[in-house]
């Protein structure tokens, strides 16, 4: 697990590095709809330090991970910290009883491919941690433990850290 996420960790910086090139950051906003068919926009969450994971029901590492984000949610909320996650499921259906088995109670957006090549997507999970100003303080390129999360939420949150 070591290993992958150190290759994890330079595909972030890479993703970054080829955005930044590009004369591009990720997009500080979107709209996507929620499983209720609700629009959503990223900005909804501006005042909150947000933890957004791009994940879907047939990836193993993001099965992996996803007690961990559930965890955070669970812990940090009340704190400031919002968990968002965003399926790349191609089939609407498949995703509510994922959530459910998953105890995911954090916003789930269903994501597009325009999204994904904005964002830089090349692999999930991924996820990328925003300041309270939606500014992208970190990314994460393959799956994380729940303290590595942690170490950078504390961070943001708590203003020990600035991006």
């Amino acid at each position: 697990m070591r290993n992958f996420a150190v290759a994890g960790s330079f595909l972030g910086l890479l993703v970054l590095a080829q955005l930044s090139a590009a004369g591009q950051d990720p997009p500080t906003n979107f709209a996507l709809k929620n499983l209720k068919g609700e629009l959503v926009r990223l900005s909804d969450f501006r005042g909150s330090v947000v933890l957004l994971n791009f994940w879907a029901t047939w990836c193993v590492p993001c099965k992996e991970e996803i007690p961990h984000l559930v965890e955070l949610d669970h812990e940090y909320r009340g704190k400031g910290l919002r968990v968002v996650g965003v399926s790349f499921d191609a089939r609407l259906d498949k995703v509510p009883p994922f959530v459910a088995q998953m105890k995911m109670e954090y916003p789930i957006l269903m994501g597009t491919p325009k999204l994904a090549e904005e964002w830089g997507i090349r692999g999930i999970p991924m996820s990328f941690l925003l300041n309270r100003e939606g500014k992208v303080c970190r990314l994460y390129a393959g799956p994380r433990s729940k303290a590595a999360f942690e170490q950078d939420i504390r961070a943001i949150l708590f203003n020990t850290a600035t991006c």
